[in-house]
């Protein structure tokens, strides 16, 4: 197994699901760990009930449709852990019903999350650092699915 200990994990989507078992795995991989989410309630929660140091460990409240709520999480991530190692791009919604029962404000929402999230994050966060390895994932909500654009075996 690779060791990563001390390399730096961003989560967005981090509170609950998938983001929430990311978190977990990357802590038990001793990595320095950034939860992001829009539920600032829910986060804390999720950062309580890890047990996480605050040396190792911050919670942010960010909107990623937000370009200004992503570059506070960069400027913060980077400024507390010099860079970052991973990116899990892992916020997302969805609505459980047709595509044909969406009005306008549902895909101006679906599309604000799910493609401007991921843009903002993949822009602000995804390159900090040229000429360096980069392991960007996020979670395809359409296809049920994660997409890696890096090998994820070593986590």
């Amino acid at each position: 197994m690779i060791d990563h200990t001390n390399r730096t994990a961003v989560i967005t989507g981090a509170a609950s699901g998938i983001g929430y078992g990311i978190a977990k795995k990357c802590i038990r991989n001793d990595m320095n760990v950034v939860l992001a989410d829009i539920d600032k309630a829910s986060l804390e929660h999720t950062k309580d009930e890890m047990s996480l140091s605050a040396h190792r460990c911050m919670a942010l409240a960010v909107d990623v449709t937000k370009e200004k709520d992503v570059q506070n999480l960069s400027a913060k991530a980077i400024g507390e852990f010099g860079k970052v190692d991973f990116l899990f791009i892992n916020a997302g919604v969805n609505i459980r019903a047709f595509m044909s029962e969406y009005d306008l404000l549902d895909w101006k929402w679906i599309i604000d999350v799910n493609l401007w999230g991921t843009i903002h994050c993949e822009n602000l966060l995804g390159d900090n650092e040229k000429g360096r390895e980069r392991i960007t994932y996020s979670y395809d909500l359409l296809r049920r699915r994660i997409s890696t654009f890096s090998d994820c075996r070593s986590l």
